[in-house]
């Protein structure tokens, strides 16, 4: 969310700045390698199988998610604000030899119908968002996917249902 403000908890304003090159420095030490493997275990196993599947990685950042979706043979579509997020994930995805569709957009309004997509996932994403149980950020999520059931935000953390009970 290269510098986007957001406000903080107490009413104030803070900066939140991430660049891709700070992604990309965590990555190359060992607690971050570690880390985004066991992540991307995790999320792939909360997922299931993605094959021929349309999924939606909402704050995709860098593209880590939205590239190893399209490499297990999803229909991919990554979301963040940063444009030098957006950027940095096109050039990844090139490098990865994958198709992503990359679009600036924010989760709190998303430019899609409901049951565009099959699987949502949004993983580190929510510390980025001022206030996660926004209305809107539930509101945007909800009924964007239709196999599972629900939609699946921070997978150890909350599990928007897509569809009220």
């Amino acid at each position: 969310m290269s510098g986007d403000r957001h406000e903080s908890g107490v009413g104030r304003s803070r900066d939140v700045r991430v660049e891709p090159e700070a992604y990309e420095r965590w990555r190359q030490t060992a607690l971050g390698s570690i880390t985004e493997t066991r992540e991307l275990e995790v999320v792939f196993e909360v997922a299931g199988p993605v094959t021929g599947r349309r999924l939606l990685d909402v704050g995709c950042g860098d593209g880590v998610y939205a590239i190893e979706a399209a490499r297990r043979g999803a229909v991919v579509t990554g979301v963040d604000t940063s444009e030098a997020m957006i950027l940095a994930a096109g050039r990844r995805a090139g490098h990865h030899g994958v198709n992503v569709d990359l679009q600036l957009g924010d989760a709190r309004a998303l430019p899609f119908e409901d049951e565009t997509f099959d699987v949502v996932v949004a993983v580190t994403v929510l510390c980025f968002v001022p206030h996660p149980l926004d209305p809107r950020l539930s509101e945007g999520l909800r009924g964007l996917a239709t196999v599972s059931g629900e939609t699946r935000c921070d997978p150890d953390k909350v599990n928007i249902p897509a569809h009220p009970g």
